[in-house]
């Protein structure tokens, strides 16, 4: 084979194993967005989710201060997905967005290696645990991958017109989300090593291009009157004064509870460069913490990327992405991070570790394979490029369409089936006091939308304001929402709420609660982050007089300032004990949980445990906690250092019974194991065994039994429980250590049944055992016939034998009484065999359980014996006479019969078998005078078997004289 059909050949292989590997990993990109269709949370559709509030105000055009918090690239198309798209649709962009996603990754290994390179990268990103396309980075992900293909592609061959794609490719991205506003500056170091002409017209396109793709969204903020706004608008602001303070990791963080006396606008970055100004000391080796907990998310990526960059530094495309990862990562640790932030980096460190796996094998792309991967690139480039341009011309048509008169009225005339439009008139009404305004408008976006979380706590408050009855069912409502900054507005609007209505002690009760929803918004997940926190926590008193102000504006302005005034005594209050205010957490709970409003109660719930429960609390949490089907938070509530109290062991073992019901059997053992410490009362210890038993652990439940023992040796129940758990488990010596114990003890009936059960299963003697049980309370026949079976197996005769004759008067089965029979031949032979059938009964009873079984001979010997015995009986007669006719005996079974009804005229059996022989026979007339004969005879009072019989005769007589001769 020449070189270059060998080349060929590699090249061939090389891309068909990347096109099965991209394949492979489109699958599985198909597998997750099914995961997705089945439980669709936690994606771009969210109460809140990536600002949409701000991309509908600029889909509908209407005046909204907040609009410029986020970038349209963003919000709108949050907003179009959220509000404006079915289930269908979200579930095709999701799909859409994942399979952009795997095609960048993939394009952008075909650029820096090879195909097997992206082929590699895009089965990892689909194999990750979650592919970071998630909430607010779902889309700057995609933007960020743009950008790094944009880099690879420039890098291969400096230009300007693909140094304006690269600048365009980050102008998108800042459209979207803005940590990249400073990556233009340095890319212009690459710009500059770089050979050959056209350095500047280059270095200008990456730097300017970012800023007139961002140029409309400047206009627009500077003809609202917010100046010259090129990105977001204040959304930062607590990450800058959290950073500036030293914080490491970011939390839910009130920013002016943190920087007391300042506002909106642009005074949190001037305080904060301040601040670092002033502490260098303090703010740079926050700094380096912020930079640990980084590289701590993906440590194995980062190791990988910093492989790459040391093995090809001098490969362009390889440094520029070392240039971009490294400047997101700086770029993020000037202010608290966590891990999301990282999210759209993994997919470029995973291609620069791929790299460095694969250093070894060449790294030259067919040109077929570059052109391609750059069509990729500008193909998804130019599907998201036209998401911008329809968001660009919102951006230039809000400030016009903002400012028409009545532009509520205008979209609601022409979307009146728009929940988001009726929720936020309804949030402006509210805002300007007109409470029963408000409620028509949110009660109608409920209404439209029922699952949307956004709307219930307006809708709530809007209530609230009412003086009519109900109000107080909806100021005694948890005031939950997804947003805990909401959550303590709610609570200070039931402070006013209750002093307007003249009920003190409820608005007082709301103002602990506000109190302790205030403490818990600056949450940190780092306890360094915590403690430092602790040293900030002296504006509180401002801040919840803050929040009384801005909750007196839903009421109408001739009342606020006397509110107002009522409330400051109630804020100058010292706060109750933790204990009181955990208690007034599980009423909020309660209430929450009666209304059907379960997120309300868990966040309640949450806030009581918190606070730290007493015993009496505990109980009442951990049943809230089960009726609502936290089966794991309930035994987290009850679990404790000491052992479990009586009550709690119960609502353990109802807690476990429940996840088990619910199928969680890991977590049910789980629970039942916390029963498994300290003494335990006997009802307990034995529910406890029982579903150890049930769930195939027995000898946890034998532990469990022998602890109990301990503290009870001579309770009956817990004897017999445990010899029977040791019988199961083979601990037949044990068992039998049960069984001599019960033996002492005074049984009663049941009990004692139950015993000589174990006695019988053990194979011991259980003859004493069955006799008092017999005197306490009758045994059951078949315990007496299993105890006579074991006693013939082990060669005790005589007590085989006293067994069988405890049967005697107890009704018995054809079956058992078989059973009886054969046992007796095998215990005393056939001369013993007579005590059973010396009982003509018992004899007749055999006889029809042999015949039932078809063992006809069987049941005409004890037939034939009992005629001999006594000739006169009809019913002996009469059964065999039906016996006869069932061998084939035709002629001695109607004598048999014939022979029944002469000895007892009034015994009615053998009229119906002998009518019936007649019928079909033919012998209708015969047939006739015999139902005739039977029924002329007198049933005697209290023989309901008879007069059954003689009902049936009747009914045979009507269809015969119903029936045409023939």
């Amino acid at each position: 084979m020449t070189p270059r059909k060998a080349l060929l050949s590699r090249e061939v292989r090389e891309n068909f194993g990347a096109a099965v590997l991209f394949g492979v990993a489109v699958l599985a990109l198909a597998g997750q967005l099914g995961q997705w269709a089945a439980e669709p949370a936690g994606w771009g559709c969210g109460s809140g989710d990536s600002h949409a509030a701000q991309g509908e105000a600029l889909i509908h055009g209407l005046p909204d201060g907040q609009v410029a918090q986020s970038m349209p690239g963003a919000s709108v198309p949050n907003a179009l997905l959220c509000g404006h798209a079915g289930f269908a649709v979200q579930v095709a962009a999701r799909g859409l967005g994942l399979l952009a996603a795997a095609t960048l990754v993939f394009v952008l290994g075909c650029l820096l290696h090879s195909p097997l390179c992206g082929g590699l990268v895009a089965l990892g990103f689909a194999l990750s645990p979650a592919p970071p396309l998630y909430w607010d980075r779902w889309l700057y992900t995609l933007h960020v991958l743009l950008v790094a293909g944009a880099l690879a592609w420039r890098a291969q061959a400096p230009s300007f017109g693909r140094s304006l794609i690269l600048g365009l490719a980050i102008g998108m991205s800042l459209f979207v989300l803005s940590p990249l506003f400073l990556l233009p500056l340095v890319l212009l170091f690459e710009v500059w090593r770089q050979k050959g002409g056209g350095r500047p017209a280059q270095g200008l396109a990456v730097c300017l291009a970012p800023l007139l793709f961002l140029l409309p969204w400047a206009l627009m903020n500077h003809r609202l009157g917010h100046g010259w706004v090129f990105l977001e608008a204040g959304r930062a602001r607590a990450n800058i004064i959290t950073g500036a303070l030293g914080f490491v990791s970011t939390g839910q963080t009130v920013w002016n509870v943190l920087l007391p006396g300042r506002g909106g606008g642009d005074g949190a970055l001037g305080w904060a460069v301040s601040e670092v100004l002033s502490r260098p000391g303090e703010y740079l080796p926050a700094c380096a913490r912020r930079l640990a907990l980084a590289l701590s998310y993906h440590p194995i990526l980062w190791a990988g990327g910093l492989a790459a960059l040391c093995l090809g530094w001098r490969r362009d495309g390889l440094r520029q992405l070392g240039w971009l990862a490294l400047y997101f990562l700086g770029i993020h640790c000037l202010m608290p991070v966590e891990e999301r932030y990282f999210e759209p980096l993994v997919p470029v460190l995973m291609t620069m570790s791929a790299w460095a796996v694969l250093s070894r094998l060449p790294a030259a792309a067919p040109a077929g394979g570059q052109r391609a991967a750059a069509a990729a690139l500008a193909g998804v480039g130019a599907l998201l490029l036209a998401v911008q341009v329809y968001a660009q011309g919102l951006v230039l048509a809000y400030p016009a369409r903002a400012a028409g008169p009545d532009a509520f009225g205008r979209e609601l005339a022409r979307r009146p089936g728009e929940a988001w439009l009726w929720y936020e008139h309804g949030r402006r009404r509210l805002g300007r006091g007109e409470g029963g305004g408000a409620a028509e408008d949110l009660g109608r976006a409920l209404a439209l939308s029922p699952r949307w979380a956004e709307p219930r706590l307006p809708y709530l408050w809007a209530r609230m304001l009412g003086r009519g009855p109900g109000t107080e069912f909806w100021a005694r409502l948890a005031p939950e929402t997804g947003d805990p900054l909401a959550a303590v507005q709610g609570y200070a609007v039931r402070v006013l709420h209750g002093l307007d209505n003249g009920r003190v002690p409820a608005a007082r009760e709301a103002r602990e609660l506000m109190r302790d929803r205030i403490a818990g918004l600056a949450a940190f997940t780092r306890e360094a982050d915590r403690a430092r926190l602790e040293r900030l926590r002296a504006d509180w008193a401002r801040f919840e007089s803050e929040r009384l102000e801005e909750a007196a504006v839903l009421w109408p302005e001739a009342r606020r300032a006397e509110l107002l005034k009522r409330a400051r005594p109630l804020l100058a209050e010292p706060p109750l004990a933790p204990a009181r205010r955990a208690g007034l957490w599980l009423g909020e709970a309660q209430r929450s949980a009666r209304a059907g409003l379960r997120e309300g109660a868990l966040v309640s719930l949450e806030a009581a445990r918190r606070l730290g429960l007493a015993p009496a609390q505990r109980l009442t949490c951990a049943r809230l906690l089960l009726s609502l089907g936290e089966y794991a938070r309930a035994a987290q509530v009850l679990s404790r250092s000491g052992p479990p109290a009586p009550a709690e062991l119960d609502l353990l073992m109802e807690a476990a019974r429940a996840a088990r019901a619910q199928g969680q059997a890991v977590l049910a053992e789980q629970i039942l194991d916390l029963c498994d410490r300290g003494a335990v009362s006997v009802p307990r210890a034995l529910a406890a065994a029982g579903l150890y038993r049930d769930w195939g652990r027995p000898a946890d439940g034998v532990a469990l039994l022998r602890r109990a023992l301990a503290g009870h040796p001579r309770d009956a129940r817990l004897l017999l429980e445990l010899g029977a758990a040791e019988a199961r488990t083979g601990q037949r010596a044990q068992a039998r250590e049960a069984l001599a114990a019960l033996e002492r003890l005074d049984l009663d009936g049941s009990q004692a049944c139950r015993a000589a059960r174990l006695a019988v299963d053990l194979r011991a003697a259980a003859a004493g055992m069955l006799g008092r049980a017999m005197k306490k309370g009758r045994c059951d026949a078949g315990l007496l016939l299993d105890a006579a079976a074991a006693a013939r197996d082990a060669g005790r005769r005589a007590e085989g034998l006293e067994a069988l004759r405890l049967t005697a008067g107890i009704a018995l089965t054809p079956e058992q009484i078989l059973s009886a029979a054969r046992l007796h031949v095998e215990l005393g032979g056939p001369a013993r065999a007579g005590r059973v059938e010396s009982d003509a009964e018992e004899r007749w009873r055999a006889a029809i359980a042999h015949q039932r079984l078809g063992e006809y001979p069987q049941a005409l010997t004890l037939l034939d014996r009992l005629v001999r015995e006594q000739p006169g009986g009809a019913r002996w007669l009469g059964d065999r006479g039906v016996l006869h006719l069932l061998m084939g005996k035709r002629e001695a079974g109607v004598r048999d019969l014939q022979k029944a009804i002469a000895l007892d005229p009034g015994f009615l059996s053998p009229y119906l078998s002998l009518g019936g022989l007649y019928e079909s026979e033919g012998r209708r007339q015969d047939a006739l005078r015999l139902y005739e004969a039977a029924l002329a005879r007198t049933v005697p009072a209290g023989a309901p078997a008879d007069r059954g019989l003689q009902e049936r005769i009747r009914s045979e007589r009507r269809r015969l004289l119903a029936e045409p001769q023939r």
